[in-house]
């Protein structure tokens, strides 16, 4: 792909915002607002129009199969060019209680999730996991399978497949520029709770603020909002 089709598939998606973090990130110059969301199957189905209950999203791909991944697979993610981590990386992810949720085509990985029932990993913002929430985290579809309504599908199952073991809560951060990530957020009914500013110079200062409190009015933090303030004190 060349630099030209680069800036115009940033522009086409809304993505713009990214593309200044990138050239800045070169200089070292780093900085990163984002948004940390709460969502589950209950807020997604609740969330249509005239508060009409939805069932779970219809991908526009024919039998498609959800399930968590294995370690053998993780050497099919990381062939994808355009994913950034290695095999290496993965097995240790999932060696760090880690897990992947996958949707396979035909036998083929085409979209994955990862979770952990532990901690947030946000780099900037670190909180620890309550027995019945999930942190959702790095949702990648492949190429050929974008555009196709994979998003939502994956992450209903992902839903249903936490109940199981008792996770009905989940969070997960999206950047505040990352146009297609919030809209898909937006999409699930997932609540907006905090927004954060983070930057980083040349590698050596750090910092870390709470912008906005979304859900202030609304009485003192509790939950993943209590948490979360405490990582920044």
């Amino acid at each position: 792909m060349t630099l030209a089709q680069k800036i115009k598939k940033k522009f086409r998606y809304g993505m713009w915002g990214l593309m200044i973090q990138g050239n800045l990130a070169r200089i070292g110059l780093k900085f990163a607002p984002y948004i940390l969301f709460e969502e589950n199957r209950e807020l997604y189905e609740t969330s249509g129009p005239d508060s009409e209950r939805r069932g779970c999203p219809v991908p526009r791909v024919e039998d498609p199969a959800p399930g968590f991944l294995e370690r053998s697979d993780m050497a099919e993610l990381a062939s994808h060019r355009d994913y950034e981590y290695s095999n290496e990386q993965l097995l240790e992810r999932m060696d760090s209680g880690n897990r992947c949720f996958g949707i396979r085509k035909d036998g083929k990985i085409i979209a994955w999730v990862w979770c952990n029932h532990h901690t947030c990993l946000h780099p900037p913002l670190r909180f620890p996991i309550q027995d019945h929430e999930a942190y959702f985290y790095d949702a990648f579809t492949i190429e050929e399978f974008r555009g196709k309504a994979l998003s939502p599908y994956i992450r209903y199952q992902l839903y249903m497949f936490s109940e199981e073991f008792g996770r009905n809560t989940a969070y997960s951060v999206a950047e505040y520029y990352n146009t297609p990530a919030v809209r898909a957020q937006q999409r699930m009914g997932a609540i907006p709770l905090q927004l954060y500013f983070y930057m980083e110079l040349f590698g050596r200062i750090r910092w870390n603020r709470l912008l906005k409190d979304y859900q202030k009015k609304q009485g003192p933090p509790v939950g993943a909002l209590a948490r979360s303030h405490a990582s920044l004190t």
